[in-house]
């Protein structure tokens, strides 16, 4: 699924030229006013010569989750900028193969290199490779507590669209019940975990939230036995956190609702998908490939976020007819404050699942709160699992 663009072979220039190519050259320099410095670009990188730019993926690019996403962020940079830059990609399983891989690519001239994996900054120390302008998925600096000046990073903040995802799901739920699957029990997915149950909840207060986690991002069997062991407890919905439609499948095989996750997956099973928290990588990663060609670039940290236009509600589920009119516009209207930045899931009054008070009305959790979420919201049926 690889696009390449070789740039084209040759040898060098011959230090002498013939009698005859002399004077064509002579000639054409008299006629046109060429100067010898023409085509040069201002970055100093000869106009002939394309940007190398190399993306890393840790599962094949036709997962339809995380890294197909991400892949489809990749063909956006290629769309745009075509012959200006020479593109390839690699998957490499995390490990020790992370580091040779990005190694292999620096002496190979690659100058812009994406990691599209949180774990492969476990191996891949940005600051060993000065010059080479890298973006980390989600840097926490792992092995440098700092950014290094030539890296940059992006993180998924989607509880919002999960939120719109847990009002949707109990609207058309026919049990009472919704549940979520958790890849890992991380902030990240703790947030959106509990996005989905207040959101279901705003809809029905007494709705019942099924809460499990696989401690696996990337198994598809354990994710769809995850989906049965919702289903079988009651659950009448489901969205879930880990990569790929496993989960979608098992709930359309049993005529679920379901709620598809960081790229299009109602293909899958589409009869009885609802809608989905799609993710778009393509203005981020179009960002960071202009200002390396302009040489402009410069260490930055940005979002998967609706506030930033990189995260989307999509409603084109065959399913969606069934959402309420009233809900379908207070999902419409949260949607907008949450595009704005003006509107937060977790706003109080919020209580723990212990029944502690979190935020006292009027108030909200900050980011870092967010950031540092450890625990479930009132209402979840489920447990966090420890280690």
């Amino acid at each position: 699924m690889s696009k390449h663009w070789k740039r084209a072979g040759g040898s060098s220039r011959a230090a002498g030229l013939t009698a005859t190519a002399a004077m064509l050259v002579a000639l054409v320099v008299a006629v046109f006013g060429l100067s010898a410095s023409a085509g040069a670009s201002t970055t100093g990188r000869a106009a002939s010569a394309p940007l190398k730019v190399a993306f890393l993926y840790e599962n094949a690019t036709n997962d339809l989750g995380w890294d197909t996403a991400m892949y489809e962020g990749q063909q956006g940079v290629v769309a745009k900028f075509g012959s200006k830059i020479s593109v390839t990609d690699k998957v490499v399983p995390d490990g020790p193969e992370d580091v040779t891989a990005v190694k292999s690519l620096v002496a190979a001239g690659y100058k812009l290199i994406f990691l599209t994996a949180f774990n492969q900054q476990l191996y891949v120390n940005p600051a060993k490779f000065p010059g080479v302008h890298i973006v980390q998925a989600e840097y926490v600096g792992i092995l440098d507590k700092k950014m290094p000046s030539n890296t940059s990073t992006y993180f998924t903040v989607d509880a919002d669209g999960f939120y719109l995802a847990g009002m949707a799901a109990a609207s058309v739920t026919k049990t009472g019940q919704v549940g979520i699957i958790c890849g890992e029990p991380i902030s990240d997915n703790l947030a959106e975990s509990n996005g989905f149950a207040l959101g279901a909840q705003a809809v029905n207060p007494a709705i019942k939230v099924r809460f499990t986690c696989t401690n696996n991002w990337d198994s598809v069997s354990i994710a769809q036995n995850a989906a049965r062991g919702l289903i079988n407890a009651g659950a009448g919905a489901i969205a879930f956190l880990t990569t790929g439609a496993g989960p979608g499948q098992v709930a359309a095989e049993k005529g679920i609702p379901w709620i598809g996750y960081q790229t299009q997956q109602k293909a899958v099973g589409a009869k009885s998908y609802l809608a989905g928290v799609l993710w778009n990588l393509k203005p981020l990663f179009l960002k960071d490939t202009q200002q390396a060609l302009s040489g402009t670039w410069m260490s930055h940290t940005d979002y998967v976020s609706m506030t930033e236009g990189t995260t989307s509600f999509d409603e084109s589920g065959a399913l969606w007819k069934e959402v309420p009119a009233k809900v379908k516009a207070e999902i419409a209207a949260k949607q907008k404050l949450f595009e704005s930045g003006k509107a937060t899931p977790f706003s109080g009054p919020l209580y723990a699942q212990s029944g502690k008070l979190i935020s006292k009305t009027g108030y909200a959790l900050d980011s870092t709160q967010v950031t540092d979420m450890n625990f479930l919201v009132k209402g979840v049926i489920g447990t966090i699992p420890k280690g």
